[in-house]
């Protein structure tokens, strides 16, 4: 009964936002080809904190050789300054990747982020870098570090 009653609490509290993030390259010198969607959907618990889960598919194909790549990667993130329709946030969490006839990887970590507020219902969002560990997670390099020249994406997110 007192689960039942915190997690009702939680759900009165929680705002719902959707979205996610797309992008395509096409680089006719190297003979390589790219497209990458990433929906993703999250429960707003308060004003600094936010679950959230994206579900990626990403196609390459480079000089005749196509890959596919399908990943799952959950997070809790923390909005630490909020100004206006302003706010930085940092994702903290970690990913599972399968590529068809390839290998299966992983990685955990944070992600930093800018979210920019258009409307109560409408952000624009951009997550930019990575600092952690991969393991054949997606094109990233295998080991650990900090990475905030890769691994820019920009979206949108509708809050219902």
């Amino acid at each position: 009964m007192f689960l039942f009653v915190v997690c009702a609490a939680v759900a009165a509290n929680a705002q719902v936002y959707a979205g996610g993030s797309l992008g395509f390259w096409d680089n006719d010198d190297a003979d390589k080809t790219s497209f990458r969607i990433v929906p993703e959907v999250g429960y707003t618990l308060d004003d600094k904190w936010a679950l959230g889960i994206e579900l990626g598919y990403d196609h390459s194909k480079v000089a005749g050789i196509k890959k596919d790549i399908y990943f799952v990667a959950p997070y809790a993130r923390y909005s630490y300054f909020n100004k206006g329709i302003v706010s930085l946030f940092v994702d903290g969490g970690f990913g599972f990747s399968t590529v068809k006839d390839g290998e299966d990887g992983f990685n955990i970590g944070l992600k930093p982020g800018l979210a920019i507020k258009l409307t109560d219902k409408f952000s624009l969002v951009s997550k930019f870098g990575f600092v952690g560990y991969s393991d054949d997670y997606e094109f990233m390099e295998n080991g650990f570090g900090l990475d905030l020249t890769n691994n820019i994406t920009f979206g949108f997110f509708v809050n219902f």
